[in-house]
């Protein structure tokens, strides 16, 4: 039985071995496969997470320069339209500081010669009142001495003005009585322009 058996039984080792082998060539090529698919998952999934990383912070480096290019480009806006308004107010208020300073220039310059004028003008009036209040005294004077030497009141004198126009002459007319004329050397009325 022995001589049966053994034959049975290296058949059996040799299909064992070879199951034996033939399991440990399958265990050995899917742990070489495992480990070349886990490899390969694993260089995928950080292939992947490091494309993800590496894209979020590229967009966030190109976001963070978007950012500080619009900064820029708002404060440089913002300088230009600071400056063109401050040029734009200088110039409004030189503008109209300088018409105020003619205008006030202007009006000062006409009520100054107004002032001049009107003043001018009162001058002469109150010269012209003075000049004829001297010709009314002047003329009441001339009235007495006439009737001193002509008469006793058969004459009469009549003084015109004076006017407060400066300009218009006065006016003294003497009328002497005929009984009288032969005294006088011009024998009518005559008119005496002083």
């Amino acid at each position: 039985m022995s001589v049966l058996i053994q034959p049975l039984v290296d058949t059996c080792n040799r299909v064992l071995n070879t199951g034996s082998s033939l399991a440990t060539s399958v265990l050995t090529i899917n742990y070489h496969i495992g480990d070349s698919l886990f490899t390969a998952i694993k260089w995928i999934y950080t292939s992947f997470i490091s494309l993800v990383c590496w894209l979020s912070t590229g967009l966030r480096i190109v976001l963070e320069d978007l950012v500080v290019f619009l900064v820029d480009i708002s404060d440089s806006l913002l300088a230009s339209w600071n400056l063109a308004t401050n040029i734009i107010d200088s110039t409004v208020s030189g503008v109209f500081g300088s018409l105020q300073m003619v205008s006030s220039f202007v009006s000062r310059s006409i009520d100054s010669v107004l002032s001049g004028g009107i003043k001018s003008y009162q001058a002469a009036q109150y010269c012209a009142n003075n000049i004829g209040v001297f010709f009314n005294l002047l003329g009441t004077n001339i009235k007495y001495y006439i009737l001193q030497c002509f008469g006793s009141g058969s004459g009469w004198i009549r003084i015109i003005g004076p006017d407060p126009d400066p300009l218009q002459e006065t006016l003294i007319w003497i009328r002497v009585p005929k009984k009288n004329r032969d005294k006088l050397a011009y024998k009518s009325t005559k008119i005496i322009k002083i």
